[in-house]
């Protein structure tokens, strides 16, 4: 499940960062900016999110060389260490991390400061830190709730996939899309849709439920 998890959402975040201003760390060593974000995926309007997390730091040589990121929270002694790193182009900009950080069993990923330490393939080391923060009610909660519990303004985006779970687009939706078989006329292939909730700094992201063009009613 994780695997392909990691497969589905590593080319939806390409788009998604396109799209959102990359929080930045403190610059240390080899780390100019770390950029995390909280992943909440609602299966159905009435379930509680599956929640992970990724983390991209941008890097001072290319982001090819880069080797292992270990994620490590400060006032606990979990640690992921990661070794199969996802590489974003974005711009000029080489970024290097991994879309999918599960929460360990029992546990729940954690409010607070963690530290980042990113390692290339010559060895050479740089430290960076960044701050998760979310309201937990959020965990044991629907999608209906998630404006009740985010009080910063949120930006709506569609994503849209094929029958193998392709992105084929995501962005805002377009001033032509007034009805749903708007979009089936300009992808004819989307089979399903995703409407995203995001903070403006990107740091939590909410998956709304899927919607089937084949099993909904046209709206407006």
């Amino acid at each position: 499940m994780a695997n392909k998890r990691k497969s589905f959402f590593s080319f939806f975040l390409i788009a998604f960062f396109s799209l959102c201003f990359f929080s930045c760390s403190d610059v240390s060593g080899k780390i100019l900016y770390t950029t995390a974000t909280v992943i909440f995926d609602y299966e159905t309007e009435k379930s509680m999110p599956k929640t992970w997390f990724s983390v991209f730091v941008q890097t001072e040589s290319e982001a090819q060389r880069g080797e292992q990121l270990e994620i490590s929270t400060v006032k606990s002694d979990l640690t992921w260490k990661i070794n199969e790193l996802q590489f974003i182009k974005n711009g000029n900009k080489n970024w290097v991390g991994y879309s999918c950080l599960l929460p360990y069993e029992n546990e729940k990923i954690k409010s607070g400061i963690y530290k980042v330490k990113y390692t290339d393939s010559a060895g050479n080391q740089g430290e960076s830190s960044f701050l998760i923060s979310y309201n937990e009610k959020l965990l044991e909660s629907n999608s209906g709730d998630i404006k009740k519990y985010v009080t910063n303004n949120l930006t709506e985006n569609i994503a849209l996939y094929d029958k193998n779970d392709n992105l084929l687009y995501y962005g805002k939706r377009k001033s032509t899309w007034k009805l749903d078989s708007s979009i089936k006329r300009d992808y004819n292939s989307a089979v399903y849709m995703r409407k995203t909730l995001s903070t403006v700094s990107g740091a939590l992201l909410f998956l709304l439920p899927k919607e089937d063009f084949n099993n909904k009613e046209e709206k407006r």
